[in-house]
Formats: structure tokens, C-alpha cells, sequence
């Protein structure tokens, strides 16, 4: 990536700029590219700062998945964000949603 820029922290700005494409069910890949980020940085600021909204610890930062979490969080996008099945048809005890406002503190 020729437009890549040094090392910098992911401000709020971008943090907002994430969640928006997660929720609009983007890629990883086209949510760096907007960015000028890594497509690594991306999925490690999700992974970093999901939170669960759903099921016990509610409110808490959740690096490691039970076993009886959803396969959807195994993989891109790790989250329940932009999830068809998120608000009413899941069956699943665990979600865990990519916020901005969460990924600040």
C-alpha cells in the first residue's frame, strides 16, 4: 500500500468510521483501504474491543470465545454487528457488538 501512513493510534474519528462499516456489513479489506489503515489493524481493533450486549457479563471486554459461541464470531467481522439474525432471531446466549464509544475507554 503505497498510501499507508506511519504508525498511528486509531483515533475516535476512525473508530466511528469502523463501526459504520461493520455495520453495513463491509470488509475488513474495504474498511482499511477508506482508512488508510492495515486490514490488520482493522481486525485486531474489533477482536480488542468487542464487548458483550447479550448473556452474562454484560458490559464487559471479551477477548476469548466460549465454546458455545456463535461460528459467525470465529470469523470476519467477529462481531454481531450487521448480523441479519442480531436483534430478534437469535439463539444464541452470547453477542458481542464493535462500538465506537466502547473501544474509547
Amino acid at each position: 500500500m503505497a498510501n499507508q501512513k506511519k504508525y498511528y493510534r486509531i483515533d475516535r474519528a476512525e473508530r466511528i468510521s469502523i463501526e459504520r462499516g461493520l455495520n453495513n456489513k463491509e470488509s475488513a479489506k474495504s474498511i482499511a483501504r477508506n482508512l488508510f489503515r492495515s486490514q490488520s489493524s482493522i481486525t485486531d481493533e474489533v477482536k480488542r474491543n468487542r464487548v458483550v450486549t447479550k448473556g452474562s457479563g454484560k458490559g464487559e471486554k471479551l477477548s476469548v470465545l466460549p465454546e458455545d459461541a456463535c461460528s459467525k464470531l470465529l470469523s470476519w467481522p467477529y462481531v454481531c454487528n450487521g448480523c441479519r439474525y442480531r436483534r430478534y432471531h437469535c439463539s444464541f446466549k452470547l453477542c458481542l457488538l464493535y462500538t465506537s464509544d466502547a473501544a474509547d475507554d
